[in-house]
């Protein structure tokens, strides 16, 4: 894949997070969330560093998913974001037409667009509705997607509402979320069998049949 250059004006001053915290704002973080006056400009870095941060790529399939979109199967990702896993599958020789991100506001994916500069570029296509709302055109990308990744979608409903997730999706599909294994907890994260669990249940309703491909990982948590 070809990548161009982007030249920004000199003009422009580097980012200075104490330009971008207004006052009003650096007091409420002080004050609500209890945070150190002089750690308030770290802290807001750290967290839009993780806003936006690879993580497709961290997970051992991810070679294994460039390969099949460049072989042709189309993925989707669910809610992308600014998008930043679709443009890294692209940048590494994934063709942008067979990626779809999904994610319920369009200013995100604006912010997206923006933040990569290639609107007039890339052929990924970007989907802002809710995943729930019976659209055509959601129903034909479901229905034809051989990877979806839920990673960073799933997680947010309860037990019913990933079952529904899994129905709506029609069952299929290769579902390559990073589903951490911590238990059934308020996060609503998996543990192997609840994930299996889940799995079984969404196969029962659907008559679909999946077949799961779970690999262990440990996180190391810096506080």
């Amino acid at each position: 894949m070809a990548h161009n250059s982007t030249c920004l004006s000199q003009s422009e001053p580097e980012l200075n997070i104490d330009d971008v915290i207004e006052p009003d704002t650096r007091e409420f973080l002080e004050i609500y969330s209890g945070i150190n006056p002089t750690d308030v400009n770290v802290h807001v870095a750290r967290i839009a560093k993780r806003g936006w941060e690879f993580i497709l790529p961290q997970l051992p399939a991810y070679t294994r998913i460039v390969d099949r979109v460049e072989q042709g199967a189309l993925f989707i990702d669910l809610g992308c974001g600014l998008g930043q896993d679709i443009r890294r599958l692209a940048y590494d020789g994934a063709p942008s037409e067979n990626l779809v991100g999904l994610d319920l506001r369009n200013a995100i994916t604006e912010l997206g667009y923006d933040l990569f500069k290639d609107r007039d570029t890339s052929k990924a296509r970007f989907i802002s509705q809710d995943f729930f709302q019976n659209t055509l055109e959601l129903r034909k990308m479901t229905g034809k997607a051989e990877i979806i990744n839920s990673g960073l979608f799933m997680h947010l409903w309860d037990w019913a509402g990933q079952i529904r997730i899994g129905l709506h999706s029609g069952g299929g599909g290769r579902d390559s979320g990073n589903h951490k294994a911590e238990g059934w907890i308020e996060r609503y994260v998996h543990n192997e069998m609840s994930f299996r669990q889940m799995w079984i249940e969404i196969e029962r309703l659907t008559g679909a049949r999946c077949k799961l491909a779970l690999s262990a990982e440990e996180e190391s948590v810096i506080l």
